[in-house]
């Protein structure tokens, strides 16, 4: 009787070991999907500094990561030059109050105006609200000289 019992706890056991061992690794991460959704690229050079579009998809971002600082770089004066420590502080406000309205909102469409030596680039967000940009080309570089809402 004793040999009986041993010899039927031991598989047992090596059972449970296997179960123990097999039961993380069904409750893993899922390293691919067979059917989800459609994974659309956006397009990087909407990203960059040397078109109008770029420059302004650049300061929405920095504001949307609460990052005021790297969207005052992106400002220029009407002059061309740029903005100063004391400027890029006092402009901090302002930058805030961009901030909380172009929250959350996507482009939905793109007007660009060219005129002598600047970009004009009115933006309708989420179809329901207006942003103004001029920006201006510096060295093959775009900057924003002003921006404001509608």
């Amino acid at each position: 009787m004793y040999l009986y019992t041993k010899i039927n706890v031991m598989p047992m056991k090596k059972l449970l070991i296997l179960f123990a061992l097999l039961l993380p690794l069904s409750q893993s991460c899922e390293i691919f999907t067979i059917k989800g959704n459609k994974i659309v690229v956006e397009d990087q050079s909407a990203y960059s500094q040397k078109t109008p579009i770029g420059v302004i998809t650049i300061f929405m971002d920095e504001l949307a990561n609460d990052n005021t600082l790297a969207a005052s770089e992106l400002l220029v004066n009407a002059d061309g030059t740029l903005l100063t420590a004391k400027q890029k502080y006092d402009i901090s406000p302002e930058l805030s109050r961009m901030k909380r309205f172009l929250d959350g909102k996507k482009i939905t469409n793109q007007a660009i105006d060219t005129t002598t030596g600047v970009v004009n680039v009115s933006l309708e967000l989420d179809g329901k609200s207006k942003a103004r940009f001029v920006t201006q080309s510096i060295n093959s570089l775009f900057y924003i000289v002003s921006f404001d809402k509608e």
